[in-house]
This record gives C-alpha cells, structure tokens and sequence, in this order.
C-alpha cells in the first residue's frame, strides 16, 4: 500500500537550466497546466522564471468550438432581430462560449494555484536550507 509519502506530486524533465514538469492527479482534468520554466543565475541570485500553459490540444479543441459557436451566432442572431421577436434559443451559443470560458478558467486556475503554492514553498525550504 502506498503512503501519502511515497505519493510523487509532479513529473517532468531538465534539460540544462530549463524543466518541464505537470502535477501527478488521480482524477480528469484537461486543463491541468504545463509547467515550464527556466533557472538562471544573476549575480549571486538565482532567477527561476516559471510560465503555465495549456496544453496544446485543449487550445485547438477550445478554438474549435468556440469558433463554431461563434459561427452560429452570426447566423441565429441576425435571423432573430430581423424576425422582430425574441427567441431563448439565440442565447444558447453564445452561453456555451461563456460556459467553455468558465470551465476553462476555474480548471486552469484551481491547478495552477496549487502548483504555484507547492513551487513557492519548495524554493523557499531550499534557499531557507542553503542559507544554514
């Protein structure tokens, strides 16, 4: 039986001064960040400059349904105003594209946040270590 322990919180590789890494979940989440970064020594200060991203798949599936989306729009709502009368039906797809926005954003940003907090305390236990 594994321990919380033994549980490892990311996986990735270092090449040089640059890694890439991606937390270890145990549930579904496609808009888990991709961490990259690079580390970089200035003086007698180290710079670690750390960017997240989606990836690259979530963008082109994301792009491609808000691009359709965004092409029933032009059709439905031009259609409903000429027509003179109010239809819910209009506000469907651009709610999706709001919704698509949501998701995406409150997925990104709960992970992100979590990678941040456990990359912030880990820099800080090392250079509290170092400085001993």
């Amino acid at each position: 039986m594994n321990s919380k322990a033994d549980h490892k919180p990311y996986q990735g590789r270092l090449e040089g001064h640059r890694f890439q890494m991606s937390r270890i979940i145990y549930y579904r989440n496609s808009f888990l960040p991709r961490i990259r970064g690079e580390v970089r020594g200035e003086g007698f200060e180290t710079t670690v400059e750390v960017r997240m991203n989606l990836h690259p798949l979530v963008w082109v599936f994301l792009a491609f349904w808000v691009g359709i989306l965004g092409m029933m729009s032009l059709f439905l709502i031009p259609g409903a105003l000429a027509g003179g009368g109010f239809d819910p039906f209009i506000l469907m797809p651009p709610g999706m594209v709001l919704f698509a926005y949501a998701i995406t954003l409150g997925g990104f940003k709960h992970e992100s946040k979590k990678s941040r907090q456990f990359l912030a305390e880990l820099l800080e236990a090392e250079a509290a270590e170092a400085s001993r």
